[in-house]
């Protein structure tokens, strides 16, 4: 998908507006984070498969907003980049 979802610059505002923490990197594509608001912590996987323990991700057609920071903030793919948005990435995406 080459053009972000239509709310796209409001959820990438929400974001910037959510303080989230890395707490830890299980594998290459597996990363746990934490909200400053919740104690809970959410598995966010990257991949062909996109999802989140929240329930966001390909599953639900959208990404939360666990994926977002770890797509963003983590792995700093520019919010501009389709990368940012996809809820699929095949497996050059993903290595490169």
């Amino acid at each position: 998908m080459n053009k972000p979802p239509d709310n796209w610059s409001t959820l990438v505002s929400s974001l910037r507006a959510t303080e989230m923490f890395l707490m830890s990197t299980v594998g290459p594509t597996v990363f746990v984070v934490k909200t400053s608001t919740s104690e809970s912590l959410y598995k966010v996987y990257i991949g062909q498969n996109q999802r989140c323990s929240c329930g966001g991700g390909e599953g639900r057609g959208r990404l939360c907003e666990h994926l977002m920071y770890v797509m963003i903030k983590v792995l700093r793919v520019p919010e501009e980049n389709p990368l940012s948005w996809q809820l699929s990435l095949v497996d050059t995406e993903v290595t490169n």
